[in-house]
């Protein structure tokens, strides 16, 4: 399951820069940060926060599930 963190960590990096060219709102950027934030402190957290009970019941997964459908509903928004 962590790979999920890897892979968001390699394209939040492009759109980094992306936002540093303009390219995407400081918004847009602003979410994704969060999600990357919630995702690094999940990481931190050990192996435990990725077990599939831990994914559907966890306040951590709680909030990374509504992180990601606000940044979403923002991205359809703009």
């Amino acid at each position: 399951m962590d790979e999920i963190a890897l892979e968001f960590d390699d394209l939040f990096r492009i759109a980094e820069s992306m936002a540093t060219q303009g390219l995407i709102s400081a918004d847009f950027f602003a979410r994704l940060k969060s999600i990357d934030s919630q995702l690094s402190a999940m990481t931190r957290e050990g192996a435990e926060v990725w077990e599939r009970e831990k994914v559907k019941n966890s306040e951590e997964w709680e909030t990374l599930r509504k992180l990601a459908t606000e940044t979403l509903k923002a991205a359809n928004d703009a």
